[in-house]
């Protein structure tokens, strides 16, 4: 903006809040106000329209714009610049629409006869996904199929986040804002009806993925799953370590409550696959490494107890 008077200028700052007295202070005042602070990727792009004083401006601007950076030689111009931006959009979106490709765990077209196709797009803009099928037909006319598709919208924040639009256990990520290191506010991709794709919020925290109306909640969520697993995991050890010293038999499988019948056909299976005859016990490692339920887990820790 001008101003006609360096008074006009002092006041124009002091009426934006600055203390400013004098006209380099107003000045300095009035340039640090006007730098965009706003991130290059939260930035919407300006539309030039076909004609009037704002096209005319516009197309000035450019021109003006397109003279200095020739005279400098080290910045681009705004037709050069958005054309590499393009490429390189395409590019990352490719790659990331490419990973999926191979990888897609949702519902898609498994048509034989007729269609079976399955594409996926990814652009970059206000994040959002869609899915569904296509009706199509073999060649001689005599079968109908569907192609399936999915359409994902996404923002350079999440591609920068997550390159192949993946979390570690497989969803598909719509948006991505990071909170702290392993601590993200994501959108991912639920399956709807048919070929339908439904966006669900929640977090992404040290690898597991939860809804919850604030960060907090989700921490304390992911903090119960983790301690829940690491429990099962170190159970699952200790029963491990004890069945290598323990022979399992037909009265512990009845002891630790399970059915005589279900125990006896198992017995005989054992017998026809790895005794080829009468067996009485086995050992409780080699148990469960052939099957590993809750029913031979009760049976190796009844029998361990006679061990301890």
């Amino acid at each position: 903006m001008k101003y006609q008077t360096k008074q006009a200028a002092i006041e124009a700052a002091q009426a934006m809040g600055s203390a400013a007295q004098t006209y380099r202070g107003a000045a300095r005042y009035l340039v640090a106000m006007a730098i965009n602070t706003v991130p290059l990727y939260q930035r919407g792009e300006k539309r030039l329209w076909s004609r009037g004083p704002v096209a005319a401006t516009n197309y000035i601007c450019e021109r003006r714009g397109a003279r200095c950076a020739r005279r400098l030689g080290y910045v681009w111009e705004q037709g050069a610049a958005y054309a590499e931006a393009d490429r390189l959009n395409r590019s990352i979106c490719e790659r990331a629409s490419d990973y999926l490709a191979t990888r897609w765990p949702y519902r898609r077209s498994r048509s034989s006869w007729a269609g079976g196709g399955h594409t996926i797009s990814v652009t970059i803009g206000t994040p959002g996904i869609s899915g569904g099928s296509l009706q199509v037909w073999s060649r001689n006319g005599k079968w109908r199929g569907t192609n399936s598709y999915a359409n994902i919208t996404t923002t350079w924040e999440t591609l920068y986040l997550y390159p192949t639009l993946a979390t570690p256990d497989g969803l598909v990520v719509v948006a991505a804002r990071e909170i702290s290191p392993r601590e993200h506010e994501i959108t991912w991709a639920e399956q709807g009806r048919g070929f339908g794709l439904n966006p669900v919020s929640g977090y992404l925290i040290r690898g597991r993925h939860v809804r919850a109306k604030n960060i907090e909640a989700a921490r304390k969520k992911v903090a119960r799953i983790r301690r829940e697993a690491a429990g099962k995991y170190w159970a699952a050890r200790r029963l491990a370590t004890q069945a290598k010293g323990v022979w399992v038999s037909v009265a512990d499988s009845l002891a630790a409550g399970n059915c005589r019948a279900a125990t006896e056909n198992y017995r005989r299976e054992l017998e026809r696959e790895i005794a080829q005859g009468k067996i009485g016990a086995i050992r409780g490692d080699i148990l469960l490494g052939l099957r590993n339920d809750i029913y031979t887990r009760r049976a190796v820790r009844v029998a361990a107890q006679r061990y301890a």
